[in-house]
């Protein structure tokens, strides 16, 4: 369940040095966060990632005006990629088959969650991390949108599909939790009776 030292999100570097503006801003980007990951958020400094970058000073400040809001772009950036990432598994099923997209977001939210916990800790647990909650209302809006989906087509019915929602993202997060603080190995038991449990909100 541990991540490599690397993001899930890594931009590619031309002939050695990022060209473009967004290039480079990428490329710091993760260099940051290769930084963060290895020495943790509160150890690491601006230092640290312009050494490991090869920057000046100048060079750091023409993106980001502190470390912290380093930190807050990683989030950003996280969280845009872990839901297109949740969303490309759902969408190999067509909307006729809503039971199996169901059941693709529980199994890419779950895998992706465990793939990049590290990551995930850095980006919405560090302390200056701003705690807006717009990454969770993300996140279960994904999965409300589904659940609406599938109330449309008759597949069931929902009293309310926000509030099945956020038990649905509170109990994935939860067994997910308990799974990482046991140290589980193989967790595609869990994923899968997880699944089937909250499925049972459907009825």
């Amino acid at each position: 369940m541990s991540q490599k030292d690397s993001g899930p999100i890594a931009s590619k570097q031309m002939d050695g040095q990022p060209k473009t503006r967004e290039t480079r801003r990428m490329f710091l980007l993760d260099t940051a966060e290769a930084v963060f990951l290895k020495k943790g958020y509160e150890a690491a400094t601006v230092n640290d990632i312009l050494e490991a970058a090869s920057l000046s000073k100048g060079g750091f400040y023409h993106y980001f005006k502190s470390k912290n809001e380093v930190l807050d772009a990683l989030k950003s950036r996280y969280t845009r990629w872990f839901l297109d990432t949740v969303e490309a598994k759902v969408n190999t099923f067509p909307a006729s088959l809503i039971d199996k997209r169901f059941e693709a977001w529980i199994r890419a939210y779950a895998d992706t969650y465990l793939s990049t916990v590290a990551l995930h800790d850095l980006v919405y647990h560090s302390v200056h991390t701003q705690n807006n909650n717009e990454d969770r209302i993300a996140i279960t809006r994904q999965i409300e949108l589904l659940l609406e989906e599938g109330a449309a087509q008759g597949a069931w019915t929902l009293s309310s599909p926000h509030l099945t929602a956020t038990i649905i993202y509170s109990a994935i997060h939860g067994v997910l939790d308990d799974a990482i603080a046991r140290d589980l190995k193989n967790t595609t038991a869990i994923i899968e009776q997880t699944s089937a449990s909250l499925r049972l909100l459907l009825q």
